[in-house]
């Protein structure tokens, strides 16, 4: 099988949708042989902050000198972005591999339970393959939920729930309890927690803690952060852990990846703690101001100043909306598109009234909200509102408008703030 024929494959299985079961993975595992059984995971749930939260582990993690699996979701252009060791994605010719072993495994799931999902099929890919690279550790994110989510058949070192906040309640339930229910069922008998989890959502996870007798870690409460400088280069902040203060910076902007930076700051220091594990404070320094990730308020031009950012839900694009009063600017030029199933008149209002121009668009990378409906919402908030579907375009008219003082944002979607992308970075 060469990678054509594996991109095809894998394609393929996408039309089975989402299945929140675990007998699928775990059968397909234990034909593979078991190999998640032989890593040492970091599991990371959560509604918004999982990317970055991972990020600033493998960044910190690499710093140190161990060798790093990392799996994350979605992709922007490539299936091979999911699945890295050491900062590097998988290669084509180990891709193909990979799938043409999960494949010939996954047929036989397949008659006794139905077929295999894109996720359940990249998740065990990702296993085996940080299995035989034979990574010091993992840093996994969960796909969707947690509960049963395909990465769910892991004992971790240290279970992580970021924030936590309405988003696939189709799937997940129409209360924040239910859903932080979902996140909190990663969480082990008398394993480790770290969580940056609020109000009802933190009440549920401690009550999680309290049934498995696991050690719970609360950003917000024993950690936190307060604010020193920032600039569009980095921002510094002080972090408090447990009566301690460090100064640390990020490259990543928006008060939000203070709190997830903290969040990671904790992971580490569990891992110090209670597995022994010798990581030096300059390497955690040094991890936390190296991360970058693709497209979280991610910074690509100056004059005028373009940023990307793939928030798409209300949570987030609160957190968005908050990170641009950190911002200044003269006027915003907005390009906007979400997938179908997002609430977006609970997202536009939020983000409405900063913007003083909006382009709705409909990217090519997932199924779209129609741009008409988008624009009929907006209108609400502001008269300057037009529909440009191509992502390219709207970004380039957007440009072409704004002056130099100017702010340009793409938001609403990864995958509308990863097509954008493109016109700065050919790939990621």
């Amino acid at each position: 099988m060469d990678f054509r024929q594996a991109n095809s494959y894998l394609s393929g299985l996408k039309k089975f949708g989402i299945r929140l079961r675990l007998e699928h993975t775990e059968r397909l595992l234990s034909l593979l042989g078991n190999p998640e059984k032989r890593l040492k995971c970091i599991h990371v749930a959560g509604t918004n902050g999982k990317g970055s939260v991972c990020t600033f582990l493998d960044s910190i993690l690499l710093e140190v000198g161990f060798n790093v699996g990392l799996y994350t979701s979605p992709h922007f252009y490539r299936l091979n972005e999911r699945i890295k060791v050491n900062g590097k994605m998988i290669s084509d010719k180990e891709l193909a591999r990979l799938t043409s072993v999960v494949k010939s495994a996954a047929s036989k799931v397949s008659k006794e339970f139905g077929e295999l999902t894109f996720f359940e099929v990249t998740t065990a890919m990702a296993f085996l393959y940080f299995s035989e690279k034979n990574v010091d550790f993992v840093v996994l994110e969960v796909g969707l939920g947690g509960r049963l989510d395909a990465t769910n058949v892991v004992n971790p070192l240290v279970s992580v729930i970021t924030s936590v906040s309405m988003d696939h309640t189709e799937l997940l339930g129409k209360t924040v309890e239910k859903i932080a229910f979902e996140k909190a069922c990663i969480i082990k008998k008398d394993g480790l927690v770290v969580t940056g989890a609020e109000g009802k959502a933190l009440e549920v996870v401690e009550k999680t803690c309290r049934e498995k007798n696991a050690v719970l870690c609360v950003v917000g409460d024993e950690v936190s952060v307060k604010p020193l400088s920032s600039s569009l280069g980095r921002q510094t902040f002080n972090l408090f852990f447990f009566g301690n203060s460090y100064k640390v910076s990020t490259r990543l902007l928006g008060r939000h990846q203070m709190y997830n930076a903290a969040i990671a700051f904790s992971v580490i220091e569990m891992l110090k703690t209670f597995h022994k594990i010798s990581i030096a404070k300059k390497s955690v320094k040094k991890g936390l101001l190296e991360a970058r990730i693709p497209c979280r308020f991610e910074l690509v031009q100056k004059n005028p100043l373009v940023f990307l950012d793939g928030a798409h839900n209300p949570d987030g694009i609160l957190k968005l909306a908050e990170a641009l009063g950190e911002i200044h600017y003269k006027k915003l030029f907005l390009v906007f598109g979400c997938s179908y199933n997002k609430e977006y008149k609970k997202m536009i209002p939020l983000i409405a009234k900063k913007a003083n121009s909006v382009y709705a668009v409909e990217t090519r990378l997932a199924k779209p909200l129609e741009a008409g409906k988008l624009v009929r919402e907006f209108r609400k908030y502001l008269k300057d509102v037009a529909v440009q579907r191509d992502v390219d375009f709207a970004v380039k008219k957007a440009l072409k408008k704004a002056g130099e003082r100017d702010l340009v944002l793409v938001a609403g979607s990864l995958y509308v703030a990863g097509e954008a992308r493109r016109i700065w970075h050919k790939g990621v």
